[in-house]
C-alpha cells in the first residue's frame, strides 16, 4: 500500500520533487520588483495562516467534525488532518462539508448543516485559546508598520472567512490584538448578511468602503487560493504567503498557484516585507533546496 503524505502517494510525491527540482530563484517573482507608490494607504492581512499558524487547530477541529457527519450518514470512509488539508485548504468547514456532499452523496437539511458548523467552530474557539501559534517574524513586521516615526502611515486590518469571535480567538492569546482595533476586523462571515465568504470579493470591498480607500490604495497578504482570488477581485495588488506550509515542496507548489492567480510576489517568513514596505528587510532565501521547518 502506498503511504500517503498530505494528500499526495509516494509516487505523487516523488514526481513533485522532481517538478520543482532544481530549487528556483526569487527572481521571475522577487519582492524588490514590486513597486508601491506614496499612494499606498491600507494593508489587509487575512488571519487564518497568515497573522496566526491555525493550519493544526482549523484541521483538527475540521476532521473531527466532519468524521462525525460521515459517521451519521454511515459511510465509512474517515479523513485525517493532512487530507482535509491538502484537498480543502483555505475552505471554510462550511464549504467543506458542501463539497463533501457532492463527493459521498449525501445531504444535509440546512438546519443540520447550521448545526455542524456550529459544533466545528466551538470546537476550533477552545483550541485556538489553548494553542496560539503567531506566524514567524509577525510581530517584527506589525511593530514596524505601526512605528509613528515612519514617514508614510499604514491602516492595518483584517480581512477573513473567520467569524469575528473566532478571528478574536486567534489574535488575542497570541498579543497580536493591540495592531488591530474592532473597527479594522472584517469578516465575511461576521460583517456581511448574507455572509459572503471567499474567493467573493465581498468582504473585501466592504473593507475598502469602511475605510474610504480606492483598490489602488491597497495591498493584501494571503495565504491561500480563496483569499487570493477574493483581493484580486477585487482589484488589490496582493502578495502570497506561503509560510504556513511545513515542507519546501508544498511551499513551492502553492506558490506556483497563487502567483498563478496573479499575485505579484511571495514571502515564505513575514519579515521580509519590511523592505517593501520601506524598512530594512530580513534577508530571506526562497521557498526551495531545504526542508529545515
Amino acid at each position: 500500500m502506498n503511504t500517503v503524505r498530505h494528500g499526495l502517494t509516494i509516487e505523487d510525491q516523488a514526481q513533485l520533487h522532481m517538478y520543482v527540482a532544481p530549487p528556483p530563484t526569487m527572481d521571475s517573482i522577487s519582492l524588490s520588483q514590486i513597486k508601491l507608490d506614496a499612494g499606498i494607504s491600507q494593508i489587509f492581512f487575512d488571519c487564518d495562516n497568515t497573522l496566526v499558524n491555525t493550519e493544526e487547530t482549523s484541521f483538527e477541529a475540521a476532521s473531527t467534525v466532519i468524521n462525525r457527519v460521515l459517521s451519521d450518514q454511515n459511510l465509512a470512509i474517515r479523513y485525517t488532518n493532512e487530507q482535509l488539508l491538502s484537498q480543502y485548504f483555505g475552505l471554510t468547514a462550511r464549504q467543506m462539508l458542501v463539497h463533501l456532499q457532492k463527493e459521498h452523496n449525501f445531504t444535509l437539511t440546512p438546519s443540520q448543516l447550521a448545526t455542524y458548523t456550529t459544533l466545528e467552530s466551538n470546537t476550533i474557539l477552545s483550541l485556538l485559546h489553548t494553542n496560539p501559534i503567531p506566524s514567524p517574524n509577525i510581530h517584527t513586521l506589525l511593530t514596524f508598520l505601526t512605528n509613528p516615526q515612519n514617514k508614510q502611515k499604514y491602516n492595518l486590518s483584517i480581512v477573513s472567512s473567520s467569524s469575528t469571535p473566532r478571528i478574536l480567538a486567534a489574535i488575542t492569546p497570541s498579543n497580536l490584538h493591540p495592531y488591530f482595533p474592532a473597527s479594522q476586523i472584517f469578516s465575511a462571515k461576521s460583517s456581511l448578511t448574507p455572509p459572503a465568504p471567499k474567493p467573493s470579493p465581498a468582504v473585501y470591498i466592504h473593507a475598502m468602503e469602511q475605510n474610504n480607500v480606492t483598490s489602488e490604495q491597497c495591498i493584501a497578504i494571503e495565504d491561500s487560493r480563496s483569499g487570493a482570488r477574493a483581493a484580486i477581485k477585487a482589484g488589490i495588488r496582493t502578495v502570497a504567503y506561503v509560510g504556513a506550509y511545513a515542507d519546501w515542496w508544498q511551499r513551492r507548489m502553492v506558490a506556483e498557484v497563487l502567483m498563478g492567480e496573479g499575485c505579484v510576489g511571495v514571502v515564505e517568513d513575514l519579515g521580509e516585507l519590511v523592505g517593501l514596505f520601506g524598512g530594512e528587510g530580513m534577508e530571506g532565501e526562497w521557498v526551495g533546496g531545504s526542508d529545515a521547518r
